[in-house]
């Protein structure tokens, strides 16, 4: 059923025409604000990847084949409006009839619903013809490709104003044309392009580059590394993501020399001993892991200091022209749209006159030159200076160190070479292009056409090629030619779904508007904000030096209180330990990542009126922070893909895992049980005692289902730890999806006595357990065999399932007896992967895995829709793998052996009249109480209600997840409760006594903003939050606002419901919303909106039945 209606945006578009109450460039942000909610609506279920609103629109031309007329008339409004800061009133004025005329129509063909006769009395009766085109930008021209033909590909401009298209030769030519032929592979129709450089003649448009699909941004260093001694291919790229990281004595001493470095630009002149210190503390576990020569490691790293501190005194200011005075900016990182790429650069001036990356190893001394891979990551960077800032390639200076020497070798100058810099690009190409054919046909093909020979060109390094590289490609190719076909086509499966949403992340997908990090510069500042993906304004209060006492490491930003229209700022969507980039801008224009440096940052804190960023590199100047009259802070989102290449790892894994354990993973075996086993604890009661047999009997794997309130980790992973860590010699895996799980696991082990290490970053660890981290431990240890000892001696390791994977592969000389993992149901398939296949050789490095979860409670994130992540493969389908959505923990819960699964059903949060409604309609009327006091106790008023709710007339422009009214309703309640905490217990707790529950960022603001007014201060400190942030809490009383306004947003709401085993209709957030209340659920929404919906429908009943 689709929740649709095209009346509200009539409506809204009247007003914007006729409403005297705004100015003309408010009214024409309204406009573009309908427009762009229609273009999300209406591609919500698309199996697409967009990028920003163009993408959108020109989707739907191509899908719904509305005119050409009115697909341009659509795209020149959001053209101009892109530009209206450039534009003047007067032309605003004249431009916008026309431009909801293009709207009206738009809503008419992608709803279905005629124009009402009186708002087209209203609006111009034809559509308003394209203006002149403007001319087209020479620096860089993004297009459209509408046609691939033989020797040649038909474009269009998609921010230009014009309906022309245009041809793009892709031979060389005697005018001065590139090759890029190559192209004709990998380009199809629909697929966007950057014209770098470009030059125009009549129709024909020659650029200097060609950049596909720009909004996917790839890493610099990913380039580089498809260019090899031994020839030079994109196939490298994919090839690495398998390929196993191994730590080496090569590996420790680049990142050694890297701190070297920076401790020599920061003036530090740290003896080695020190140097050596700071580093060890640090990588401590690397070093445990790694074989290597102690002796010849310091040697060759007291040598590397010296020749750094040399260079730092001499070569640097004299050469490199880098000096105190100027300043120095460490490891500054660059997203480029318009080059497709992305990367950090070790040290460049403030200008970026100078960059410089540094090597610690050896030049290729068989050429006595530096490496071509090294020289091409320069090149990457200087392009960028040059083609996005305007610096000539004669007043830039790239330079090489390689540290390793004290001569001349040591320092390498980069010269500008386009044809180099072009093959760098045909790479960069062939990379996008591989991924996104990867994710709509899969990589069965790619490997099964590929051979070692392929990555080899004759000629070039055949000793090395055939002694050491080749045997490395044939170990790596082997499992895609031996694993058994079920394996494979798991395998083959699973990558497909990985690739796309590694895709959905970067371009955004089609039922989250603002998503995916081009969003960063393809979605207006206005639109970020609605979801809470940026914070702008933002002024320096102060800086903190690193605690080392040298450079600036640590900042505090203080926040504005109203966005610019006035209304009450969305809350930000960041929390503490998120990692974001910070950066400048011109305050008269949009804030945009693209158009200077950004710098790393964590969240270290988040008050009301300031947030405290630390820098993942510290700098050494805090003038390196000083801003120009009329400039600003931003913070937005960073993008961070480090973490799939280790998913990608482990989906290889399970081709080379011993196969017994592949079997039951895949399937093809049930887990098995023991016979008999002997307890060697005694668990508290009858249900935990037959909890702890049964999972001990568990071989290889076992459910705790742990539906809310009924103390899935307090009683179910506690007792089944007692017991694994009766057994001396045995050593447990602790872990969750979420931070916040394994803080809640952290604080379980203290109270139980229990020693353990945490592993994880101090951000993102609760203060009461940073004692606990892996860091901290190993920080106060001076001997490498100080940190064997305790990572032997250690027997419980703690940490998010994503932290615990990169630690089981350095502890790959420690065996877990059982690894206990909560919050499984919102882990997919190959999340678990990295853990479940962990093996060194034929051994694997965990026996025993006991899941926890409710695959009844929120599912894992995951972007794309349904029909796009069905399985359809048979031998798979045999296996119960049916959705690539689904978690691990679901696929077996419908499959495993009984004795392997236990649910828990006595529940000790809610009173028995909150439990009813989900207990009847999520868990078969299965939930009982203990019962504790608070589930006895009266309280003299409904334990459930229902309050209906009339949403007001929105002002014109303001959005439509926020509702003003139910947000004044919600606080009204917020007061009642208040007064009756302290009539019946004589006071009120606003962190245990209530909580609220809203779907939006923007009606969190709103009810923020209405509690603020209430004569009761605590209640600002009420948490008010969404229902995904709210899973693991609880409190007294918790209020419920559905919010919803308009009938399509009744999808966003319903997006987790599924119909059960049973028939029953299980809603995955209403289920998280009505159980955390421990004493009263009170609900508020607009009655005649939800009951569209029939299980809301049912609620409403459901609580009016109950007074």
């Amino acid at each position: 059923m689709e929740y649709t209606s095209a009346d509200y945006y009539y409506d809204d578009i009247r007003r914007c025409l006729t409403t005297t109450q705004y100015d003309i460039r408010r009214r024409c942000s309204m406009a573009y604000r309908l427009f762009v909610e229609l273009m999300n609506e209406t591609t919500a279920d698309a199996p697409a990847s967009f990028s920003g609103a163009f993408s959108r629109l020109h989707y739907l031309h191509a899908q719904r084949g509305f005119s050409d007329t009115l697909y341009h008339a659509a795209n020149d409004f959001r053209v101009r409006w892109r530009r209206a800061d450039a534009l003047t009133e007067a032309e605003l004025t004249d431009r916008l009839p026309g431009d909801l005329r293009a709207l009206a129509d738009l809503v008419a063909g992608l709803k279905q619903a005629p124009v009402p006769a009186e708002l087209a009395a209203l609006l111009p009766r034809h559509l308003t013809a394209v203006q002149s085109p403007e001319p087209l930008s020479e620096k860089c021209l993004r297009v459209v490709v509408d046609a691939v033909l033989s020797h040649e590909l038909t474009v269009s401009p998609t921010d230009a104003n014009s309906d022309t298209e245009f041809q793009l030769p892709l031979a060389p030519d005697a005018a001065g044309g590139r090759d890029f032929r190559y192209l004709l592979e990998l380009v199809e129709p629909g697929m966007q392009l950057n014209l770098v450089a470009v030059r125009r003649e009549g129709h024909r448009l020659f650029p200097e580059l060609v950049i596909l699909e720009p909004d996917y941004l790839v890493n610099v260093t990913a380039i580089a590394q498809c260019i090899a001694r031994t020839g030079t291919c994109s196939e490298w790229n994919v090839l690495k993501k398998f390929d196993p990281f191994v730590t080496s004595q090569h590996t420790l001493l680049g990142s050694l020399s890297g701190q070297m470095l920076d401790e020599e630009v920061h003036g530090l002149e740290a003896g080695y001993a020190d140097t050596a210190r700071r580093f060890f503390s640090d990588h401590a576990l690397e070093f445990a892991a790694c074989d290597f020569d102690r002796q010849e490691f310091h040697a060759q790293a007291q040598q590397q200091q010296r020749n750094l501190r040399n260079l730092s005194q001499n070569t640097f200011k004299h050469q490199l022209h880098l000096s105190d005075e100027e300043g120095v900016c460490i490891e500054p990182s660059f997203f480029c749209e318009m080059l497709g790429l992305q990367g950090r650069i070790d040290l460049m001036k403030p200008d970026g006159s100078v960059v410089v990356e540094q090597k610690s190893g050896k030049i290729d001394e068989y050429n006595r030159t530096a490496h071509r891979e090294h020289e091409l990551q320069l090149m990457l960077y200087m392009a960028m200076r040059h083609y996005v800032f305007g610096q000539s390639y004669s007043s830039l200076q790239g330079y090489l160190l390689y540290s390793r020497y004290a001569d001349e070798r040591s320092t390498w100058p980069i010269p500008n070479a386009p044809e180099r810099l072009r093959e760098a690009f045909r790479l960069r190409n062939e990379i996008v292009a591989r991924e996104e054919q990867f994710a709509r046909t899969g990589m069965r093909d790619f490997i099964a056409q590929l051979t070692p020979d392929q990555l080899h060109r004759p000629g070039q390094a055949d000793a090395l090629w055939n002694r050491y590289i080749r045997p490395q490609v044939e170990t790596l190719l082997a499992p895609f030619h031996t694993a058994d076909p079920t394996a494979l086509a798991y395998f083959y499966r699973f990558h497909r779904f990985l690739v796309r949403e590694n895709l959905l992340s970067r371009f955004g997908c089609s039922g989250k508007e603002a998503s995916g990090f081009a969003a960063a510069w393809q979605c207006t500042t206005a639109e970020k904000r609605e979801v809470g993906s940026i914070l702008t304004d933002l002024r320096l209060l102060s800086t903190e030096t690193a605690e080392n006492g040298h450079g600036v490491k640590h900042l505090h930003l203080g926040l504005p209180d109203t966005d610019p229209n006035g209304e009450t700022a969305t809350p930000p969507n960041f929390r503490t330990g998120d990692i974001v980039v910070l950066y400048r801008y011109e305050t008269a224009r949009e804030p945009d990542l693209r158009r200077d440096m950004v710098f790393r940052a964590t969240v270290r804190q988040i008050l009301e009126h300031k947030v405290v960023l630390t820098l993942r590199e510290a700098q050494t100047e805090a003038r390196v922070f000083c801003l120009r009259e009329g400039q600003s802070w931003a913070i937005e989102p960073d993008f961070m893909d480090a973490g799939s290449r280790g998913i990608y790892r482990g989906l290889y894994n399970l081709l080379t895992a011993p196969a017994d354990r592949r079997a039951w993973v895949l399937g093809q075996r049930p887990p098995s049980t023991a016979t008999h086993v002997e307890l060697l604890t005694t668990p508290e009661n009858a249900e935990l005692t037959q909890l702890v047999r049964k999972a001990k009997a568990a071989r290889d794997l076992f459910l705790l289902v742990g539906p809310p309130g009924t103390g899935k980790t307090s009683k179910g992973l506690m007792c089944l730890l007692l017991e694994e860590l009766a057994d001396p010699d045995t050593q447990v895996l602790l872990g969750a999806f979420t931070n916040r799980a394994v803080d809640e696991i952290c604080g379980k082990l203290v109270q139980a006595g229990i020693d353990f290490v945490r592993v994880g970053n101090e951000m993102s660890c609760d203060p009461r357990y940073r004692d606990h981290l892996l860091d901290a431990k190993t920080r106060a240890l001076k001997q490498l065999d100080e940190v064997k000892q305790l990572v032997r001696e250690v027997r419980v390791v703690v940490g998010t399932t994503h932290s615990l994977a990169g630690t089981v592969t350095l502890m790959a000389d420690k065996h877990f007896s059982l690894a206990i993992v909560d919050e499984a149901s919102q882990l997919l398939e190959p999340h678990l992967l990295p853990l479940l296949m962990a093996h060194t050789g034929s051994r694997t490095l965990i026996d025993r895995f006991v899941l926890i979860g409710d695959h009844r409670q929120l599912p894992a994130v995951v972007q794309q829709p349904a029909s796009e992540s069905l399985v359809t493969e048979a031998e798979l389908s045999a296996l119960g793998l049916t959705d690539c959505r689904r978690s691990f923990f679901e696929r077996f819960i419908e499959r495993i052996p009984a004795e392997c699964r236990h649910y828990f059903t006595r529940q000790g949060r809610m009173h028995p009249a909150v439990a009813d409604f989900p207990s009847r309609q999520f868990y078969e009327g299965k939930l009982c109480p203990i019962p504790l006091p608070h589930q006895e106790e009266a309280i003299g008023v409904p334990r459930l209600a229902f309050y209906d709710c009339v949403p007001d007339t929105l002002e014109l422009g303001h959005s439509p997840k926020g509702n003003p009214a139910e947000a004044r309703r919600i606080a009204q309640l917020a007061v009642e409760e208040y007064a009756r905490f302290v009539a019946q217990r004589g006071g009120f707790d606003p962190i245990k006594d209530l909580g609220i529950i809203v779907p939006y960022r923007r009606q969190i603001a709103l009810v923020r903003n209405a509690l603020l007014q209430s004569p009761h201060p605590e209640l600002a400190e009420v948490t008010i939050d969404t229902v995904e942030r709210f899973q693991g809490s609880e409190c007294n009383t918790i209020i419920y606002g559905f919010t919803v306004t308009r009938a399509s947003q009744l999808a966003f709401l319903c997006s987790t419901q599924f119909e059960d085993e049973c028939g029953q209709w299980v809603d995955r957030k209403l289920n998280v919303a009505l159980t955390r209340a421990r004493e009263r659920m009170l609900i508020v929404g607009y009655r005649p909106l939800l009951e569209r919906v029939p299980l809301f429908r049912e609620l409403i009943d459901f609580c009016e039945s109950a007074h």
